[in-house]
């Protein structure tokens, strides 16, 4: 039983390196001399020449028409932030919040493995690690949709809009920090019964 165990706990962890890693896949890549480059989600508010641009087709050397989902854009420096500096400053945390909760996550969930090998199932110790463990998946993956909701910033193209159904997209990874509390409230209910039946006998 505990082989399984720790063979779901290990589709877990590669699950969650993986899911983050590829998040950020984007930003391994090359570019020419200096370029400081930003990626943006973005769509066409209407599909017509004025908003389109060309890509060549490897195989047939032909131009076809196409209009961007997701670009690469050169970071203007003169472009006026509409936020003041304050805003920037008082953001600035975020990420190390996020940063520092994903590292928790796998500190508790670690110790909560480590505690079930050695017999631990049914314990206030093992429901508080599952507590840690889910609150900091919630803080960290509620951290990744602030840094989304703010990764375009201020920037509008003409003939394209801000696309934020991404961020909608990666609210399911809130279930796994719901999940875990909803867990170990489970297993509290579950303890806190048998205490009090131990009790009456």
């Amino acid at each position: 039983m505990k082989h399984k165990m720790n063979f779901l706990c290990g589709v877990i962890f590669i699950f969650t390196i993986l899911m983050p890693v590829a998040n950020l896949s984007s930003l391994f890549f090359t570019s020419e001399g200096e370029l400081k480059l930003s990626q943006m989600d973005i769509y066409p508010t209407h599909i017509s020449n004025d908003n389109s641009f060309r890509l060549k087709d490897a195989k047939t050397n032909k131009e076809v028409k196409a209009w961007a989902k997701s670009v690469m854009v050169e970071e203007d420096l003169n472009v006026k932030k509409d936020k003041s500096v304050w805003f920037y400053v008082a953001l600035m945390p975020v990420p190390i919040i996020g940063l520092v909760t994903w590292f928790l996550f796998f500190f508790y969930f670690i110790k909560f493995v480590i505690a079930i090998n050695k017999g631990e199932v049914f314990s206030w110790k093992t429901i508080s690690l599952l507590r840690k463990a889910g609150w900091a998946s919630l803080i960290s993956e509620m951290v990744g949709l602030i840094l989304l909701l703010f990764a375009n910033g201020n920037r509008v193209f003409v003939g394209y809009a801000n696309d934020y159904s991404r961020l909608l997209e990666e609210i399911p990874g809130l279930l796994c920090g719901l999940l875990l509390l909803l867990m170990a409230q489970t297993f509290s209910i579950g303890l806190k019964q048998k205490e009090e039946l131990e009790q009456v006998i």
